[in-house]
């Protein structure tokens, strides 16, 4: 009897320390689990930092290469002054569709969405230009129309906003191919090659013909 209790004994303190050894081994992964969490934890703040610092960075360069434009060292500025290069060689008339040496020989980047107006300028001219923007001009004053006539005030607002919003695109990248504005990569509004450009573009525009539609009666 008193062997078997030694036994018993024995193998309490056998299945005691066992259990104190799986504890403690769970005690350590959890402990490394929580310091490699901590770890990634710490990247993950240190590359949103890296990140931000980048960002700031990269504005304040946008910033400085619009503020000295003739300096190619700047990012941004190459583009712009390849622009100028091909609105000026353009002249009055233009050197005449696919004729235009700075976008057909690839000394223009983003020729076929950013800097199209500048491609516009350097095939067709200043006249090319001028009914670009005469034509923009009419389109922004239909939806100033269509905006005064609009049968109630949140379809005068839907209007009015889908109009800023062409402006701004409109201004925004003829402004940077002319070096008034710092470079952005908005396109321009129909000319711009880019199907999410062009659809956005319908659909904000098929806003502004409903609320024309509907601003008198329609019978059937």
């Amino acid at each position: 009897m008193v062997f078997l209790t030694c036994i018993l004994e024995v193998n309490f303190v056998e299945t005691e320390s066992m259990i104190e050894k799986q504890r403690m081994i769970k005690d350590e992964e959890e402990l490394k689990e929580q310091i490699r969490t901590r770890e990634v934890r710490e990247d993950d703040e240190e590359e949103k930092e890296e990140e931000k610092k980048r960002r700031q960075e990269e504005k304040k360069q946008r910033i400085e290469a619009f503020l000295h434009p003739d300096d190619p060292s700047y990012t941004g500025n190459y583009q712009v002054i390849q622009s100028m290069i091909a609105i000026g060689s353009g002249g009055l008339t233009g050197k005449g569709l696919y004729n235009g040496t700075q976008n057909q020989e690839g000394f223009l980047p983003v020729q076929e969405s950013d800097f199209i107006f500048a491609v516009i300028g350097e095939e067709l001219g200043v006249w090319g230009m001028a009914i670009i923007m005469i034509l923009y001009a009419f389109f922004l004053i239909r939806m100033l129309t269509i905006a005064r006539e609009a049968k109630d005030f949140y379809g005068t607002l839907i209007v009015v906003g889908v109009m800023c919003m062409f402006a701004y695109q409109i201004i925004q990248n003829i402004g940077m191919t002319v070096a008034v504005i710092p470079v952005t990569g908005v396109t321009l509004p129909f000319v711009s090659y880019g199907g999410s450009s062009l659809m956005t573009s319908l659909a904000n525009l098929g806003l502004v013909l409903n609320v024309g539609m509907r601003r008198k009666k329609i019978n059937f």
